[in-house]
């Protein structure tokens, strides 16, 4: 009993065919070993072992390229795409992106790279030598890396922190310049800037500092503990918008304040002097210790513990009330004549053993 033959074409007859891996092929392909279907369509059997065209693969034998999704066509293809897949397609996506492979699909969809625990995941840019830009994903300690020119450039740990020129973690943003004739950070404003170029806040959004449209900086100043209070500066470098008193090339520091500003000197947390302007009474000068001023590296005026050591010569251009003791070395002093031009009337004190008072002299009462 004949079960199966080979004709003199290779032509095989039987009831079934059985191949090397064990699958049992029982019927032969439509049209009598001639299958028809789509141009460019993909052929496969499918699991009732027939052999089945599928409208979710197109492959263009022309351009050697696939395309993957339900109902694509060749028209689907963007003029450089390889492979193209396409979950439910998106109007002018088609053209949209000249890439040699293309994700699409009308709702949320994505590309999955999975990795082990301990591993990365990464996607390579590389040219004809190796690998220059890289993006990927270290699951051991739960960070992103970016890479150019084969160096990791950017870092984003499992916290969010931002790293720009190195791997460390400082802070939610942490820049490193390493090249010195380049700007660290440029923060550039629209033409007609109105709003602040940066602020910092606090956690409600209260502005601690800003730098407004025209660079001025303004903010809480700081404390070096709970004891001191904070102050508020302005620093202004613009001539046409100081007062006239920093007009021309002069450059100054505007201290504004509803009442009574200051400046206050510290040595640690302990404050040694102060300046402030009262409105009653001018200028205030305070110190924990001397008040000296210097000209031109000497000391002119000293003060301490309420008494005042002048280093230079007093001109007095009114009168000169002393409550206390005149203490002095040379007890002379000179006056303009009252009579002759240019000339000057020199008074003396006499040393004695007596104390007392001398009147000589006429005098016209009436």
């Amino acid at each position: 009993v004949t079960v199966a033959s080979i004709d003199v074409s290779g032509n095989i007859s039987g009831n079934n065919i059985i191949f090397g891996d064990g699958t049992i092929q029982t019927t032969a392909a439509a049209g009598g070993g001639t299958p028809t279907g789509t141009a460019s369509g993909v052929a496969f059997f499918g699991d009732d072992n027939n052999l089945t065209e599928s409208d979710y693969f197109i492959f263009d034998s022309g351009n050697k390229r696939l395309g993957i999704g339900p109902g694509f066509s060749a028209s689907d293809f963007a003029s450089n795409n390889i492979v193209r897949i396409t979950n439910s397609k998106v109007v002018g996506g088609a053209n949209a992106f000249n890439s040699t492979l293309t994700v699409e699909n009308g709702d949320s969809h994505g590309i999955n790279i999975i990795s082990s625990t301990n591993r990365a995941g990464n996607i390579h840019f590389s040219d004809t030598s190796a690998s220059r830009g890289i993006m990927g994903y270290q699951h051991s300690t739960d960070f992103m890396y970016f890479y150019t020119s084969a160096t990791e450039r950017v870092r984003i740990d499992s916290a969010g922190n931002v790293s720009i020129g190195d791997t460390g973690n400082n802070g939610q943003l942490y820049i490193v310049n390493d090249t010195a004739s380049d700007i660290g950070l440029t923060v550039q404003g629209a033409a007609s800037q109105s709003a602040n170029l940066q602020e910092w806040q606090d956690s409600a959004g209260t502005v601690l500092a800003d730098v407004d449209n025209s660079g001025n900086i303004s903010g809480n100043i700081g404390r070096f503990d709970t004891a001191i209070s904070t102050g508020r500066f302005l620093v202004t470098y613009n001539e046409s918008s100081a007062p006239a008193i920093l007009a021309g090339n002069y450059r100054g520091i505007d201290i504004q304040a509803s009442n009574n500003p200051f400046i206050r000197m510290f040595a640690g947390a302990s404050q040694n002097g102060s300046i402030v302007w009262d409105s009653s009474d001018g200028f205030k000068f305070t110190s924990s210790n001397e008040l000296r001023f210097v000209e031109n590296g000497a000391e002119t005026l000293v003060l301490e513990n309420q008494d005042a050591t002048l280093q230079g010569g007093l001109t007095v251009g009114g009168d000169a009330d002393i409550s206390g003791a005149l203490t002095a070395t040379t007890k002379s002093f000179l006056i303009d004549h009252p009579t002759k031009e240019g000339m000057k009337l020199q008074y003396g004190s006499l040393e004695g053993p007596e104390n007392g008072v001398y009147v000589r002299g006429t005098t016209d009462l009436s």
